[in-house]
């Protein structure tokens, strides 16, 4: 998504995504000397790279420990609110919902059967 943008411009934005979800010293690592934890962030930076204004997240930690799950997450949170950037998550996981969610769509069988904040439709 940065082969558009001039080099010092493409450099700079590199340097940002990769700071702000902390891999600043992991730019050389191939994918398979990274932590699981580590490459969600890559997976993360690369979608954020070129600045969208809305990201979909297809149950993103659904291939993780469930230990990895829970750190991810609220690392994930913390990264998107600084970025400022808008997100949909779909998930069936309410913990997951309940972490990152600022509004919940509760759907069942393509209707919307409730929105709200987490605490208010995930009691």
């Amino acid at each position: 998504g940065l082969k558009k943008m001039k080099r010092a411009e493409h450099d700079e934005r590199l340097a940002s995504v990769i700071e702000l979800v902390g891999l600043k010293g992991f730019e050389k690592r191939y994918p398979h000397e990274l932590s699981g934890g580590q490459q969600q962030r890559v997976a993360l930076a690369r979608a954020m790279a070129p600045n969208p204004s809305i990201i979909l997240f297809d149950e993103p930690f659904s291939n993780l420990d469930a230990d990895l799950q829970i750190k991810i997450r609220d690392e994930l949170r913390t990264i998107l609110k600084k970025a400022g950037i808008t997100s949909i998550f779909v998930t069936h996981d309410q913990a997951d919902a309940r972490a990152i969610a600022d509004r919940v769509i509760l759907m069942e069988n393509g209707h919307i059967l409730k929105t709200g904040t987490p605490d208010l439709i995930l009691c």
